[in-house]
C-alpha cells in the first residue's frame, strides 16, 4: 500500500513533496476507525482486482463438466415442454406475439416515405440519409461519410488514492478516453441504424405463422442462432444456423440473402466476413422451395432453444432466463 502511494506519487515530481507532507499530516490525524475503514477498503479493492485478473485468464480447454439428470434423452425431451417460457407477458420487452395488420404496415410505410431516408446512427448517434437503392449520380448507399465511434462500453474509473483534485470518471472501455473528449477511436466506411418497431420491421419482411405439420412425427427441440448486418433496411439476418437438441448435430448453417443492400456486416459480432459473401453459391430467386430448409426443419408444436429474448417464437424454452443480467431485465 505505502510502496504504491510512494511509486503514484514519485510520477509527479512537481508536486512530489506536497503530496507527501499532505499524506503525513492525514495519517497524523487519522483515528484508529478511519485507518480501520481505510484499509478495509484497500484489502476490497485488491481482493476485486484479484478475481477480476482470475476471470480475465482464458478459460481451460479441458472437455466441459457433463451434467447427468438422470433422465434418458426420450425422457429429457418429454419433460422439456415444462419449462416453456410464456409469451403473453412479454410484449413490453419487445417480444412479438401477433402478426402487424395490413393498416398498421400501410401506416408504418407513409411514416418512412414522410421520413425521406433520414435516421440516427447505431453507433455515433448522428443523422444520416440512407437510400433503398444506390444514388444515381454517384452510387452511395448512405450520406455522412466516415463514422467515428466508440465500439466499447462506458464504465466509471476509480479515483486517485493521493490526488483529491482527480475524481471519478465515465470512461470508454475500448481505449480509455474520458467520455466527451473525442468522438470515437474506431471509423467505419458509412452510418449504420437499426429498426425497432414491430410495424416497420414487417413492412420491410413480415412475420408469418409456423406452419402446422400434420402426421409428422416430432425429432425433438432445435437450437437456433441468427447473426445480424447492418443494411439500408437497418439490422437484418445475415447467418441462420440450428442444431438438434441434445445431440447437437447440425440441421443448417447457412449465409442469408438480405433485403436490403449491405452497408455492413458487424464482423466483430457476427463474425461474417466480405469473402464469406463473396465465395458463397449465388443466390437464386428461382430455387426450389424445398431449399428454404427453416420451416420445414420445425412445426408449429416444436421446442426452440433461442439465445435471447428478442425474437418471435411462441413455442420455446429461453436459456437467457437462466442467466439474466443483475442490473437489468433482459429485453
Amino acid at each position: 500500500m505505502a510502496l504504491d502511494l510512494e511509486e503514484e506519487a514519485a510520477l509527479q515530481p512537481t508536486v512530489y513533496s506536497n503530496l507527501v507532507k499532505n499524506k503525513v499530516l492525514l495519517y497524523k490525524r487519522m483515528t484508529v476507525s478511519q485507518w480501520k475503514t481505510e484499509r478495509q477498503s484497500d484489502l476490497a479493492k485488491a481482493k476485486a482486482l484479484q478475481e477480476a485478473s482470475t476471470l480475465s485468464k482464458p478459460k481451460p480447454t479441458e472437455k466441459p463438466k457433463e451434467i447427468t439428470t438422470g433422465l434418458t434423452t426420450a425422457q429429457e425431451i418429454a419433460f422439456l415442454p415444462r419449462l416453456l417460457t410464456p409469451t403473453t407477458a412479454l410484449k413490453s420487452h419487445g417480444y412479438v406475439n401477433t402478426i402487424p395488420t395490413p393498416s398498421e404496415i400501410q401506416t408504418a410505410n407513409l411514416g418512412v416515405e414522410a421520413s425521406k431516408g433520414w435516421e440516427v446512427c447505431d453507433r455515433c448517434k448522428s443523422r444520416f440519409q440512407v437510400f433503398p437503392s444506390r444514388r444515381p449520380e454517384d452510387g452511395a448507399l448512405a450520406t455522412g461519410g466516415t463514422c467515428t465511434y466508440h465500439n466499447g462500453k462506458p464504465f466509471w474509473s476509480d479515483a486517485s488514492a493521493t490526488d483529491a483534485t482527480v475524481k471519478k470518471q465515465k470512461k470508454w472501455r475500448c481505449c480509455g478516453e474520458v467520455i466527451g473528449d473525442s468522438p470515437g477511436c474506431t471509423t467505419a466506411a458509412c452510418h449504420v441504424f437499426k429498426i425497432t418497431e414491430v410495424k416497420r420491421l414487417a413492412a420491410i419482411l413480415n412475420f408469418v405463422e409456423t406452419p402446422k405439420v400434420k402426421g409428422k412425427k416430432e425429432n425433438g427441440p432445435v437450437c437456433i442462432d441468427g447473426e445480424m448486418g447492418y443494411t439500408v433496411h437497418g439490422l437484418e439476418l445475415i447467418r441462420l444456423t440450428a442444431t438438434s437438441w441434445p445431440s447437437g448435430t447440425a440441421l443448417f448453417d447457412v449465409l442469408v440473402k438480405p433485403v436490403g443492400a449491405i452497408l455492413d456486416l458487424n464482423t466483430r459480432f457476427s463474425g461474417v466476413h466480405p469473402e464469406d459473401y463473396t465465395t458463397a453459391p449465388a443466390y437464386s430467386s428461382s430455387a426450389p422451395p424445398d431449399n428454404l430448409q427453416l420451416l420445414p426443419s420445425i412445426s408449429d408444436a416444436r421446442v426452440l432453444l433461442p439465445r435471447s429474448r428478442k425474437r418471435s417464437q411462441r413455442h420455446e424454452s429461453d436459456t437467457s432466463d437462466d442467466h439474466r443480467h443483475s442490473a437489468a431485465v433482459s429485453a
